[in-house]
C-alpha cells in the first residue's frame, strides 16, 4: 500500500497541485534536534507545523541519527540538513513532501562544519611512525606567580543542572553491563517525557514506572501505569499493570493486569486479568474478565468472563469455558459452562447450559435444548437433536391405549420419548386420549438385540377437549427390540402402571378413567386423589 501511494502521488502530482496549495518549502520554523532519529524528527515537523510528508520505510533510513539547531530558518534549508548525510531527496507534490531514495545524491561529510549542525571540526592528526621522533624532557621552571597568573576560577555550578546530571549518571550506572537496546530503568509522565525520550519505543525495560502512559520496546521485569502501558513490537517477559489499557504488538510472558482492556497480538502464556475484556491472538494460560475475553487463533487453557467467551482456530481438548452468558469456540474445549447458550466444534468433556450445539461431543450435553452431530455420551435435556444418534419413530398396541405412537431422540445412553395414544369408544366423545413425554436409555446385547428401559408420564383426556387437572398415567417400561433390518426392528415387553388422578368421569360419576383391566393397588387419598396401579403389556415397530 505505501508502494501504491506513492506511485500515485507521482503520477498525478500535477493534477493534485491543480486543486491544492502546494507546500510552502519557504516559510520559517525552528528545530533543536540532537543526535534524534530521523523518524522521530520527521514526526515532530509533522506535529508542530503540519508538514505532510510521504515515503516508504523500506527505502527511508528511519533509524538514522540527525543533528539539527535552526532558528526561524527556512523549511528547504533545514530538510536540506535533515538529509545530508542520506542518499534521501524530496520534492513537494501538493500538501504532501514525497521522500525518496536517491543514489547518485552527494552525500556531506558528518565532520564537516556547518550553521545548521553542531559545530564539529575533524581532528587535525599527524601520523608518524613508531620511533620516528624522540620525545625530550621540558625543563621550565614553573614558580609560584605564574600558577596564579594562569589559574582560572570556575563559577558554582547550578544545583538544578548539578541534580539532573547527578540523575543521569546514576541511570547511566545501571545501565552498565546490558546491551545498547536495553535498560534497567524507566520513568515517563507520557511518551516522549520520560528518562527515554523519543527512543522509548525503540528500548527493552527491566522495570517501567509511568505516571500517565508508558511506550516501550519491550519489558523483562514489571512495568505499572496509572492509565495505558503500550509494548511497540517487542515482548514482554513478567508483569505489566495499568489502570485503563496493556497493549503488546509482541508475545507475554508472565501477567497482564488492568482494570480495563489487555491485549496481546501474539502469543500470550500466563494469565490476562482484565475489568472488561482480554485479547489474544493465542493463549496458554487463563483470561479472567468481567464482560468478554476472545482468543483469536488457538486455547490452551481457561476462560473465564461475567458475559462471554470467545476462541478461535484449532483449540485444545483441555480448554475450558466458563461464561456468565454464553461460549463460542471454533476449536476443540474439555468444558463449556454457561447459563445460556454454548457452541463448539469439538468438546470432550462437557456442555452445559440452556442450549448446547456441538459438532462432536465425546463427553455429554446437559440442557434444556441440546445438538450435535456425535454424541459419545449422553445428551440430557428436554430435547435432544443428535444427527447420527439414537432417532426412532415407534408404533405400538398395549392394554391401556390401544394405539399408540412415540419420537425418540437423542443419543443410546439418554434420549426423549415424545408419546400419542389414543382408545376409542363407541363415538368421539367417549374417546380416551393422552399426550406425554418420557426418557429413555438403550442397552446393546448383541448384533440384532437391545433393551429399552423407559419412564413415561402420559396426560389423559376424553372426547374433543383437554382435560384441565390431575389425570396422569404413569409408566415404567421395559421392552426388548429384535433388529431384522438396519432401519427396522420389532418389540415386545412389560409395563408396569400407576393412574393418578383427581378428575371425575361424568358418565361413571367415578374418579379416573377405567383403563385398567384388573388393579393390584388401589386407593383414595383424603382429598379424593385415586391411585391405581397394574402390570401390562407392550408391542410394536420401531423405524
Amino acid at each position: 500500500m505505501r508502494y501504491f501511494s506513492i506511485l500515485m502521488i507521482t503520477i498525478f502530482g500535477h493534477v493534485l497541485m491543480a486543486h491544492a496549495q502546494p507546500e510552502d518549502l519557504s516559510r520559517l520554523v525552528s528545530v533543536q534536534y540532537d543526535r534524534m532519529q530521523l523518524k522521530h524528527a520527521l514526526n515532530d515537523l509533522q506535529r508542530r507545523y503540519a508538514v505532510q510528508f510521504s515515503y516508504s520505510s523500506d527505502h527511508i533510513p528511519l533509524t538514522h541519527r540527525v543533528n539539527v539547531h535552526r532558528e526561524r530558518t527556512p523549511l528547504r534549508e533545514v530538510l536540506d540538513d535533515l538529509f545530508a548525510e542520506t542518499h534521501v531527496a524530496y520534492s513537494p507534490i501538493g500538501k504532501q513532501i514525497v521522500l525518496k531514495y536517491d543514489p547518485n545524491k552527494p552525500i556531506r561529510d558528518p565532520w564537516e562544519k556547518s550553521s545548521g549542525k553542531m559545530d564539529y571540526q575533524r581532528p587535525e592528526i599527524e601520523v608518524l611512525p613508531i620511533g620516528s621522533r624522540e620525545l625530550t624532557p621540558i625543563e621550565v621552571r614553573v614558580d609560584e606567580q605564574t600558577v596564579k597568573n594562569q589559574s582560572i576560577v570556575l563559577s558554582q555550578p547550578d544545583e538544578t543542572v548539578l541534580s539532573r546530571r547527578v540523575a543521569r549518571s546514576f541511570l547511566d550506572s545501571l545501565n552498565t553491563g546490558l546491551p545498547k537496546n536495553k535498560r534497567f530503568f524507566q520513568a515517563s509522565v507520557f511518551p516522549p517525557f520520560g528518562t527515554n525520550g523519543f527512543e522509548s519505543g525503540d528500548l527493552t525495560n527491566l522495570y517501567s514506572v509511568n505516571l500517565l502512559a508508558g511506550m516501550s520496546g519491550g519489558v523483562e521485569g514489571t512495568e505499572w501505569s496509572l492509565l495505558l502501558n503500550i509494548t511497540e513490537g517487542g515482548d514482554v517477559k513478567g508483569l505489566q499493570a495499568s489502570g485503563l489499557s496493556n497493549v503488546v504488538e509482541g508475545n507475554m510472558r508472565g501477567v497482564q493486569l488492568s482494570g480495563g482492556l489487555n491485549i496481546t497480538m501474539g502469543i500470550a502464556r500466563g494469565r490476562q486479568f482484565g475489568g472488561v475484556a482480554n485479547g489474544a491472538r493465542q493463549m496458554s494460560g487463563a483470561q479472567l474478565a468481567f464482560v468478554t475475553n476472545v482468543t483469536g487463533e488457538e486455547l490452551r487453557g481457561k476462560q473465564l468472563a461475567g458475559v462471554f467467551n470467545f476462541a478461535g482456530g484449532i483449540g485444545a481438548p483441555g480448554s475450558t469455558q466458563i461464561g456468565g452468558f454464553g461460549n463460542f469456540s471454533t476449536g476443540k474445549v474439555a468444558w463449556q459452562v454457561a447459563t445460556t447458550w454454548n457452541f463448539a466444534r469439538e468438546v470432550s468433556k462437557a456442555q452445559v447450559g440452556a442450549f448446547n450445539v456441538a459438532g462432536r461431543v465425546d463427553g455429554s450435553q446437559w440442557g434444556l435444548i441440546n445438538m450435535a452431530d456425535t454424541v459419545g455420551g449422553a445428551t440430557i435435556g428436554m430435547l435432544n437433536l443428535v444427527r447420527r444418534g439414537y432417532n426412532h419413530l415407534e408404533l405400538a398396541a398395549s392394554e391401556t391405549l390401544w394405539g399408540s405412537a412415540a419420537l425418540k431422540l437423542g443419543s443410546r445412553p439418554f434420549y426423549n420419548v415424545f408419546y400419542y395414544g389414543m382408545r376409542w369408544g363407541d363415538n368421539p366423545d367417549r374417546h380416551i386420549w393422552g399426550l406425554g413425554y418420557g426418557i429413555g436409555t438403550n442397552i446393546g446385547l448383541g448384533r440384532r438385540f437391545d433393551l429399552n428401559l423407559e419412564a413415561l408420564s402420559i396426560h389423559l383426556s376424553k372426547g374433543r377437549h383437554l382435560i384441565h387437572g390431575l389425570n396422569l398415567l404413569n409408566q415404567v417400561r421395559l421392552t426388548l427390540d429384535w433388529r431384522l433390518a438396519k432401519h427396522f426392528s420389532l418389540f415386545a415387553g412389560g409395563t408396569l402402571n400407576l393412574m393418578t388422578s383427581t378428575v371425575v368421569d361424568p358418565e361413571t360419576g367415578k374418579t379416573g378413567y377405567e383403563l385398567a383391566p384388573y388393579t393390584w393397588y388401589e386407593t383414595t387419598s383424603k382429598s379424593g386423589t385415586i391411585f391405581q396401579g397394574w402390570a401390562g403389556f407392550l408391542t410394536g415397530v420401531r423405524f
